[in-house]
């Protein structure tokens, strides 16, 4: 190529070049706006990116769906009804198992946040406690509560709440409870966690001035965050981890039960609480008392409980003897103590009963399926005499 040639073409090389420079700043612009714009839907609370990208995480008081509460950390909204579609349970979300179940959910909440249709002014029988209580995975007139109170023939009130303990208990007890003036109220204790729940619940009660308007600020709904974090717990196609392999139980069907909870040993977290959890029930013992409300204790089994008799394991199984039988009599005991008239009442034995007709939990989830909602509110009806039949009064 001759000098002239090169020089005729040194213009239409430069009007290229700015072209290009031009059509890529323009690009930038246009990107910026854009993010500008969608930033700015999350500023004005339009949208949540949380929701959007499937950021949330596993708190509840990080859900947009729950309203903060100081003494309870959480409380869905009232008046609310969210409904949808899981994949998978809570074990396969956390031990990330390739083969899940689909569950459907529908939960309509009253005017304090609980799963109920209606608000109900005056309930002769309150239930407490956390997400077995509340039921999310089946229909709400499938939950234990919903359950015993047609047993009973008498009106009921679900104040369960997901990822409660204890303490938030007793708060929803005397907020919530006692002021429906009910006959009897049942507490729901879990083994497998509700212990621990106590530890969690004073960590965040402690920081929770500071925490608390972060939780929902632009910050935490905003693009840039959620994106990233999107990106971070990208991981591909779920793939089953050994853990998972070693949690599972073969059932009589082929079916494989997996497992999540243990209790072969009492944690040092769990020695620590042991105390404060008496003195929780001492309370709520006291409180009914005063009031003339008979209170029961349910002890509500970890699934490997009622399913160890049940199940083959796997010769690399880790949940082989994964609980202690003298568990459930030492809890008796201990409640005997701290209130003496409370009626203890353990629902192991009638959802084994159960177990070996029909499933009672979920296969990759914790928590009860509709039989095992149903097997709980037998136990308990069959075990405590019949309260009386008052009248149920209810606001539209």
């Amino acid at each position: 190529m001759s000098s002239a040639t090169e020089t005729r073409l040194q213009p239409t090389t430069r009007r290229t070049n700015r072209r290009v420079w031009f059509q890529a700043i323009t690009l930038l612009l246009v990107g910026l706006v854009g993010y500008g714009v969608a930033e700015s839907l999350a500023w004005f609370g339009v949208v949540d990116y949380r929701i959007a990208l499937g950021t949330l995480g596993d708190e509840p008081w990080r859900n947009p769906i729950n309203r903060l509460d100081p003494d309870l950390l959480h409380i869905h909204h009232p008046h609310r009804r969210f409904r949808g579609t899981m994949q998978g349970g809570d074990i396969a979300y956390y031990l990330r198992i390739a083969e899940t179940h689909t569950y459907p959910y529908d939960v309509q909440t009253d005017r304090d946040g609980f799963r109920n249709i209606e608000d109900i002014e005056q309930a002769d029988l309150v239930m407490t406690g956390d997400s077995y209580v509340e039921g999310i995975l089946v229909p709400g007139e499938k939950t234990i509560s919903a359950e015993l109170g047609r047993l009973w023939e008498i009106s009921s009130v679900n104040l369960g709440q997901i990822w409660y303990g204890p303490q938030q208990e007793l708060f929803v007890l005397q907020r919530f409870g006692l002021p429906r003036k009910p006959k009897i109220v049942v507490w729901c204790y879990f083994e497998g966690n509700d212990l621990k729940d106590m530890a969690r619940y004073e960590t965040n009660r402690e920081r929770w001035d500071v925490m608390a308007p972060k939780l929902h600020s632009f910050s935490a709904r905003s693009l840039a965050r959620n994106a990233s974090l999107r990106l971070l717990q990208y991981e591909g196609p779920r793939r089953h981890r050994p853990l998972g392999e070693r949690n599972v139980g073969i059932l009589p069907s082929g079916e494989r039960m997996y497992f999540f909870y243990r209790n072969d040993k009492v944690s040092d977290i769990e020695k620590k609480y042991m105390l404060p959890f008496q003195e929780t029930i001492k309370q709520a013992y006291d409180a009914c008392q005063k009031a003339g409300i008979v209170l029961v204790f349910a002890y509500v089994p970890i699934k490997v409980r009622v399913y160890d008799s049940i199940v083959t394991y796997p010769t690399d199984s880790v949940f082989r003897n994964a609980y202690r039988p003298e568990a459930i009599e030492e809890m008796k005991q201990l409640m005997q103590v701290v209130a003496p008239g409370m009626a203890f009442v353990d629902l192991t034995h009638e959802l084994i009963e159960t177990s070996k007709r029909e499933l009672t939990y979920f296969l990759d989830d914790t928590h009860w399926t509709e039989a095992g909602h149903a097997a709980a509110a037998r136990a308990i009806a069959r075990a405590i005499p019949h309260p009386a039949k008052p009248v149920r009064e209810s606001r539209p």
